[in-house]
């Protein structure tokens, strides 16, 4: 059931991954072609912004993205004997676990390591957005030679896009490499 749990979490993470790329994929090329934007004089006009489908989409990535790392992997690993559960607690509790982790698992205390760093970046912009009432910011749209064109927002100083990317790939890695790692270690 754990592992159910995992991987539907991670297929409702991938589409909404996806999706927004889709939408930033088709609101560009809307742009390019002059389809939902024009330009007003010194007023740059959007007649489909995407603004509100993005923020929802990224909220429910970054949700599902959470729920994936902390419950359900925590899920898999419980089962198949391993306990990880300090990767999420405070900075202290995880250097005192991870140092208790070293002695008999040198290679799993050295992937959770790694792991705390892209994972942190994960779970506080999920905090930031679900708890702190942070908002994703706007498109920004600006005028080159007649033509509109539009920054992404940014999480953390990443692009939108980027950030998913990356947070995507990380996310299937750990997954995949410490549920191998559990089961190699379980025989």
């Amino acid at each position: 059931k754990p592992y159910h749990f995992v991987m539907e979490t991670m297929l409702n993470t991938r589409s909404t991954s996806q999706e927004i790329v889709r939408l930033f994929t088709d609101h560009f090329n809307q742009l390019a072609k002059g389809e939902v934007g024009r330009v007003c004089g010194s007023t740059i006009q959007i007649e489909k912004p995407i603004d509100k489908e993005l923020r929802k989409e990224v909220e429910s990535f970054l949700n599902s993205a959470v729920r994936a790392l902390k419950q359900g992997v925590q899920e898999v690993t419980k089962v198949l004997g391993i306990k990880i559960d300090f990767l999420f607690k405070q900075q202290s509790t995880f250097e005192n676990e991870v140092k208790l982790l070293e002695k008999d698992d040198p290679l799993l205390a050295a992937y959770l390591i790694e792991t705390r760093k892209w994972s942190e970046r994960l779970i506080n912009s999920r905090n930031a957005i679900e708890h702190d009432g942070r908002v994703l910011p706007k498109m920004r749209y600006f005028e080159v030679s007649g033509m509109i064109r539009a920054d992404e927002p940014e999480i953390l100083g990443q692009k939108v896009s980027d950030f998913v990317k990356f947070i995507m790939d990380r996310l299937i890695c750990f997954v995949e490499e410490v549920t191998a790692h559990c089961l190699k270690a379980r025989m």
